[in-house]
């Protein structure tokens, strides 16, 4: 009964904030059938967009995961083996009549395997083209295109390296000491990436980031690059039609437990000028080499230092070929529905013609988005309530009732708090309107009610929200969560040494390896 009234009020579901152009504007084909191949949030996200287009939509469930909210919301499911079987998933796809097919984020969707046969098959792939997919989801192939267009990276190895002896000669090669960042050619979210310190700890490094990729059938080849310590994590959202590609601005996702990202803000605030531009510049430059089609992220490492910096250091970090879970953060700060302009792309929509070319984008409020995730497998949800009011968003697939299986992803909801629109220039947004931006996700984060079981890093997100260090903005770094002391000091708490910690949000790697 519950799912059942969740479904019959998604048909109502409309958000007027997100602007995209109205179908009659399309000159392509008309959108028929798509099948969402993902499960969780994304897969509800995709499936609301499909809805507001008209077109009819095809969930797939594994046989743990029917009692998953987008089970009930799509027009038909299918169960499939695993959300990791090519071939089933693109013949459910044929079998059910689908024109076309989103991967979401995770599970396939950096598959350029799941890209060709949907295109054997007749079905047009929601995302980049499998060269695309080949060019930037290989991370060592991304960074060496980032180097040929002149973008800045990081020291490190020129190919992937197939031992620990290998690693220890490609750092050798490139001149580079401890600490170092190991990275699986295939990783990507967090996966397949342990930072090193010391050579006693290397051999036990490389054979995890390998793990964590073969578990979900990504490449697990490893290289190496510097460390860059005290480091901001800057990434900016693409969006291309596969001949023009725009940016929506920037997001900060500086704030994260063990590579795992838990906040994430956009526009990035304190962020210099010229050193957005150059960003956004070297983004739009990676996008364009490739012919960029759909939505993607370029992600950068800024050295922390003062605001004030002419010419803060920045790298390349890696390119995901994909939507992104934080792509929410960036549609509250643009104004821009991403997922219904990837849907009408892939129809053949241009972006001139969903009124999108880079002069129409413009921030038009700041965002501000948290993760709610569990932090231990098991658990009921047995009531819920989100959080509303003025500039408040929230994404999940959650219902009262519902035990999340332990398998997946421990992402729960995404709270997402917009401020006023007006009041800026630019990307450049006052502390003021952060203010209000902050006070408004820290009183929805207070407000959403979780009952039951389940245990999650609410109480975290709140004490980061609360903090100083964050209030300031553009002091947090990817590290500081990994460091007891730091954490302590940046959240206003006493340390370990005098007072219990706080509940941890870290997020098992094993777990997170099925990341969608």
């Amino acid at each position: 009964l519950v799912l059942t009234s969740l479904v019959e009020s998604s048909t109502q579901y409309t958000d007027m904030r997100l602007a995209a152009a109205p179908l009659a504007g399309r000159s392509r084909r008309q959108l028929h059938t798509l099948l969402v191949a993902n499960r969780g949030e994304i897969a509800v996200r995709i499936l609301r967009a499909a809805a507001e287009l008209d077109v009819r939509t095809v969930a797939v469930y594994e046989p743990a995961d029917e009692a998953s909210l987008h089970v009930a919301l799509a027009g038909q499911a299918l169960a499939v083996p695993s959300y990791l079987d090519t071939h089933r998933i693109v013949s459910a796809a044929a079998e059910a009549g689908c024109d076309m097919l989103h991967p979401g984020y995770g599970f396939l969707s950096e598959s350029a395997g799941l890209a060709d046969a949907c295109d054997e098959a007749g079905i047009s792939f929601v995302g980049p083209t499998a060269s695309t997919i080949r060019k930037l989801g290989d991370k060592v192939a991304a960074r060496q295109l980032a180097q040929q267009l002149g973008v800045p990276t990081a020291a490190g190895s020129a190919a992937p390296c197939d031992s620990p002896a290998g690693v220890r000669a490609a750092m050798a090669g490139a001149g580079i000491h401890y600490p170092v960042m190991l990275k699986a050619v295939g990783g990507g979210g967090g996966r397949g990436m342990r930072p090193v310190a010391r050579d006693e700890a290397l051999d036990e490094a490389f054979a995890a980031c390998q793990r964590e990729c073969a578990a979900v059938g990504l490449l697990g080849g490893v290289f190496v690059e510097e460390l860059l310590p005290a480091a901001r994590h800057i990434e900016v959202q693409l969006l291309g039609d596969g001949a023009e590609v725009v940016h929506l601005y920037e997001r900060d996702c500086s704030v994260q437990r063990r590579r795992q990202k838990q906040v994430e803000t956009s526009p990035a605030r304190n962020l210099p000028s010229s050193l957005r531009e150059r960003l956004f510049s070297d983004a739009l430059a990676i996008g364009s080499a490739v012919g960029y089609r759909s939505a993607g992220t370029v992600e950068f490492l800024v050295a922390a230092g003062p605001a004030s910096a002419p010419a803060p250091r920045y790298v390349f970090l890696e390119a995901n070929p994909r939507i992104q879970v934080e792509h929410t953060v960036s549609e509250e700060a643009t104004g821009v529905d991403l997922v219904r302009a990837t849907l009408q792309i892939a129809a053949g929509e241009t972006l001139r013609g969903l009124g999108l070319a880079q002069e129409s984008i413009r921030v038009v409020a700041p965002a501000i988005q948290a993760r709610v995730a569990m932090t231990a497998p098991g658990g009921r949800l047995a009531s819920f309530a989100e959080p509303g009011g003025a500039g408040v968003r929230c994404d999940g697939a959650l219902y009262a009732g519902y035990s999340p299986p332990s398998q997946y992803d421990p992402l729960l909801v995404k709270i997402i708090a917009r401020g006023a629109a007006g009041g800026h220039e630019g990307a450049e947004v006052p502390a003021s309107s952060w203010e209000v931006v902050r006070r408004r996700l820290l009183r929805a984060c207070s407000e959403l009610h979780l009952g039951g079981t389940l245990q999650t890093n609410l109480a975290d997100l709140r004490a980061i929200l609360a903090s100083g260090t964050f209030a300031r903005g553009g002091e947090w770094t990817t590290e500081l969560l990994d460091d007891e002391e730091a954490t302590a000091s940046a959240l206003g708490t006493p340390s370990a040494s005098s007072a219990p910690s706080a509940p941890s949000a870290a997020i098992d790697p094993a777990r997170a390896s099925r990341r969608p």
